[in-house]
C-alpha cells in the first residue's frame, strides 16, 4: 500500500499556518493517521525525559511521515524545537516548494540520507514538488556528501540520470538489514 501511496500526486495545503504550501495528501493522510498517538507519547516522554532529544527517523513513506512529524512538531510544539532532530532514508519528495523552503528554514537539525534510490524521485519535480534540505548523498562509490542548504542540489541525487537510478539501491540503506526485503515480498504479495 505504501507504493501505491508513493503514486499518487495529488496535494493538499499543509501547514495551514504556512500560506502555499502544499504536501502529498496521502503521505499527509498516513502521518495524521498516527500522529495524535505518537505526539500523545512523545509528549509523555519529553514529560519524562526533559533534557533528551526528539529523534524522528524513517525509510520512504516513514521519512516523508518522519518529516511532517518534524513540521507538524515545530508548529504545535515550539517550545520542543531545540530538541527535534529528523533522519530520513530514501524518502519521496514530500511537498511543493514553499513546504520544502519552510521545513528547511526550521532551526533544527533535519538530514535526507539519499542515494541512487529511484523511490527518492517520486513525486516528480515537474509536478511541483521539491525535496527539502540537507541531503547527505552516497554516491556510487559509496562516498559521503553532503549536498548543502538546497534540497534538490547537486552533487547528490540530481546528479544521475535516470538510467543510473537502480531499484534494488531503496532497500540497501545502511543499517537496514533483510527485514526490509521480507517487507517488500509481502507488499508486492498484497498489490498482486
Amino acid at each position: 500500500m505504501d507504493w501505491i501511496a508513493d503514486f499518487l500526486f495529488a496535494a493538499v495545503p499543509w501547514p495551514s499556518s504556512v500560506n502555499g504550501s502544499m504536501v502529498h495528501t496521502r503521505f499527509l493522510g498516513a502521518y495524521k493517521g498516527a500522529a495524535e498517538n505518537i505526539k500523545a507519547a512523545v509528549d509523555n516522554l519529553v514529560q519524562k525525559y526533559p533534557d533528551y532529544k526528539i529523534v524522528l527517523t524513517g525509510h520512504s513513506l516513514g521519512g516523508a511521515e518522519a518529516a511532517l512529524a518534524a513540521g507538524d512538531f515545530a508548529i504545535k510544539h515550539p517550545e520542543w524545537i531545540s530538541k527535534i532532530e529528523a533522519y530520513t532514508y530514501g524518502a519521496p519528495r514530500v511537498g511543493n516548494t514553499v513546504f520544502s523552503n519552510w521545513l528547511s528554514s526550521q532551526p533544527f537539525l533535519i538530514f535526507r540520507v539519499n542515494q541512487s534510490d529511484v523511490v527518492s524521485q517520486v513525486p516528480l519535480g515537474v509536478l511541483g514538488y521539491q525535496h527539502h534540505a540537507q541531503e547527505v548523498w552516497y554516491n556510487t562509490n559509496d562516498q559521503l556528501n553532503f549536498c548543502g542548504s538546497n534540497g534538490e542540489g547537486a552533487p547528490g541525487q540530481n546528479s544521475l540520470t535516470a538510467l543510473q537510478m537502480w531499484f534494488l539501491t531503496y532497500l540497501q540503506y545502511p543499517g537496514l538489514g533483510y527485514e526490509v526485503w521480507y517487507l517488500f515480498v509481502d507488499s508486492l504479495k498484497v498489490i498482486f
